[in-house]
């Protein structure tokens, strides 16, 4: 009983005040802040807010991002769901249920500077989705339409080739493969290829 009332409390806590998590390490120049806070709205769903705080490694707030969701499920208390392909920190971690964490860091489109990907609603099937921002010279993250309308978080990254591998679960038994390949000169994303098999 006691674990049970701890653990509403807990729950009750983050509801109304929402959750603050701080990834450090999971970029070589950036600090991220992410504040996930739960908003009723009239019905049964309600929406949650979700605003990243993007410093340097100064501590110097540098952007602010912020975006609502309905499909957002609050974590209770862990902040460790992250990873990064710059740094390496959970970078080999085990992928449950197409879900790659909360916040990652990655190259997305192949410049050299650091992106992110932030979980935007838990999903289905094909596990949660995301909405990708990606770094400019100027040191400004901007959401990538192309990316954040695919939504699901790449299987494969070929960087050479300038190419991210998307498997999306069609159905119980078929898995949707979308190639896509980045034209670095025009700054565009191109489809080379859908498959379902």
């Amino acid at each position: 009983m006691k674990i049970f009332s701890l653990l509403f409390i807990s729950l009750f806590s983050i509801l109304v005040h929402g959750q603050d998590c701080t990834y450090s390490k999971i970029s070589k120049q950036y600090n991220f802040k992410v504040h996930i806070k739960s908003v009723p709205q009239k019905g049964d769903a309600d929406s949650v807010f979700v605003s990243v705080r993007i410093f340097n490694k100064g501590e110097m707030l540098l952007q602010k991002i912020e975006f609502s969701s309905n499909l957002f499920l609050l974590p209770l208390t862990d902040c460790n769901d992250y990873r990064s392909y710059t740094t390496g920190v959970n970078k080999n971690r085990k992928v449950l249920d197409w879900d790659y964490g909360d916040i990652i860091t990655a190259d997305f489109n192949f410049d050299g500077l650091e992106d992110i990907a932030v979980k935007r609603e838990q999903g289905g099937n094909s596990g949660p989705k995301y909405y990708f921002y990606v770094n400019t010279k100027d040191g400004v993250f901007k959401r990538d339409k192309f990316l954040s309308g695919i939504g699901y978080f790449p299987a494969e990254f070929v960087a050479i080739q300038k190419k991210l591998i998307f498997r999306i679960r069609a159905n119980s038994n078929e898995t949707e493969i979308i190639t896509s390949q980045y034209n670095a000169a025009l700054q565009k994303w191109k489809v080379l290829n859908k498959v379902v098999k």
